[in-house]
């Protein structure tokens, strides 16, 4: 096993959701670690003193137009890794923002946006975002630098079902469909160590160790929870399929990002057609494999915890 722990890393959202323990992960393995963020705020102060506590230098950037600047910032680091907001607008204009600077800055290794869907083996036309991703995987090898595409499936906390993020429990397309999902610390750790791993430049790297149906979801939450009531709205494949096409661009779903029309886009790759993963595609490499040691919480973990399921303490 082959790890380049001698680097500098620069992440771009060091302090976002996916981010923060993403870094943190960087840093608890020995890396030089660059946290970058817009700017201080009340919202992330807080996490930029984590980040600090962990051995992190910390950068801000609040205009990537700012070329010169932004080259400064990456001058040394050797991987860049991006951590933003995925959404088709600021792929397409902020990332690649970042790549210039980057490759002027002489870095060698470069992380973009994906940490969800294997868009890598994708055709293109099914999603915006998705599409959007995929051009930007082009402009990393156009740009001569190497590229690293870190594929965790779903986030626990949003393909779970739960209270915490939801009003009630939802479910979508074909409940009996196999899903990859894994808890958010778990992805922090597997991405930090692909990201230092010399073994994963110029590869995808898909975790596959959770891997149920919803329906298996909501028999362990029953499981978990036998004297509770937990309503299921369940969102038809004829659904997800009028809306990729029909929906529309306001974006209602609680604690999203995605106008509906987008979000049924991406439900439909996740519980219509089964693209979620893509174990087989050449370029991919199986996360248990390279890490066979590394323990993850289990979905049956999660559901069974009053935190994970209703934010209770």
């Amino acid at each position: 096993m082959t790890f380049n722990k001698r680097v500098r890393v620069a992440v771009v959202g060091a302090t976002g959701q996916f981010g923060h323990p993403l870094t943190l992960n960087l840093a608890s393995e020995s890396a030089d670690v660059l946290a970058i963020s817009r700017a201080p705020s009340a919202q992330n102060e807080q996490k930029l003193e984590t980040l600090k506590s962990a051995g992190c230098e910390l950068g801000f950037c609040s205009d990537p137009s700012d070329e010169a600047a932004l080259t400064r910032l990456f001058d040394g680091c050797t991987t860049v890794v991006m951590v933003t907001r995925g959404l088709p607008k600021s792929i397409r204009t902020n990332d690649p923002l970042y790549l210039n600077a980057a490759k002027k800055a002489g870095v060698r290794r470069f992380v973009p946006n994906e940490f969800g869907c294997h868009t890598l083996g994708l055709e293109t036309g099914i999603s915006e975002l998705f599409d959007a991703k995929k051009a930007m995987q082009s402009k990393i090898e156009a740009a001569g630098l190497k590229k690293t595409l870190i594929y965790p499936g779903l986030n626990s906390d949003y393909c779970l079902p739960n209270y915490r993020f939801f009003n009630e429990i939802t479910t979508f397309g074909n409940l009996d469909l196999p899903i990859t999902t894994h808890h958010i610390n778990d992805i922090g750790v597997i991405a930090a160590k692909a990201i230092l791993d010399e073994r994963t430049e110029g590869k995808a790297i898909q975790l596959y160790h959770n891997r149920l149906t919803q329906q298996k979801m909501l028999d362990l939450l029953g499981e978990s929870w036998p004297e509770h009531d937990f309503p299921v709205k369940h969102i038809s494949t004829e659904s997800i399929l009028h809306d990729m096409k029909e929906g529309s661009d306001a974006i209602t779903a609680k604690a999203g990002m995605e106008t509906d029309r987008e979000r049924a886009q991406i439900n439909y790759v996740c519980y219509v057609s089964g693209e979620l993963t893509n174990i087989n595609n050449p370029e991919t490499l199986n996360a248990s494999e390279l890490y066979p040691d590394y323990v993850y919480r289990t979905p049956k973990e999660m559901l069974s915890d009053p935190h994970f399921v209703f934010g209770q303490v």
